[in-house]
């Protein structure tokens, strides 16, 4: 994965340097250049023997961890957006797939009534006794029984 791009007339390989860890690298360069090295002993006599290099060493270092940091919060940002899309495609997949699974079982349910029709015949709602006949006892209401009053 590549973290950067150095431009000519700069220089690379100061942190490893300065900290005395190798950090192994993979250059590739993108048009014809020169690359020259300088022993690390070299270099550390060069940085306190001369403090115009010492500048420069240093503002370069301060560039370069300014850009890793910058790519670093880029990378959380987008793990932290990667989470919140996450988190809001499980929320609207759950009332979606509670609505799929209701809708699977109506169907069954609908043809299940359809049977029962047939088997049972259909059925009608009672019948309100008709106005104006004056007897009310002698319609047959759900909360009516046949029979005399006592």
């Amino acid at each position: 994965m590549p973290i950067g791009q150095h431009e000519g007339a700069g220089f690379v390989g100061e942190i490893p340097v300065l900290t005395d860890e190798p950090a192994p690298v993979t250059l590739q360069a993108v048009s014809t250049c020169e690359i020259h090295a300088i022993a690390g002993v070299d270099f550390l006599t060069l940085l306190h023997e001369c403090r115009d290099f010492e500048r420069q060493v240093f503002r370069l270092m301060q560039k370069r961890v300014r850009g890793l940091e910058s790519f670093l919060r880029g990378r959380e940002t987008m793990a932290a957006l990667g989470t919140l899309s996450a988190g809001l495609a499980h929320e609207l997949n759950n009332p979606a797939a509670a609505l799929v699974r209701s809708l699977s079982e109506l169907v069954p349910a609908i043809r299940q009534l359809e049977n029962m029709n047939l088997t049972y015949g259909p059925t009608s709602p009672p019948q309100k006794p008709q106005s104006g006949s004056g007897c009310a006892t002698s319609a047959t209401t759900p909360f009516s029984r046949a029979g005399p009053m006592r």
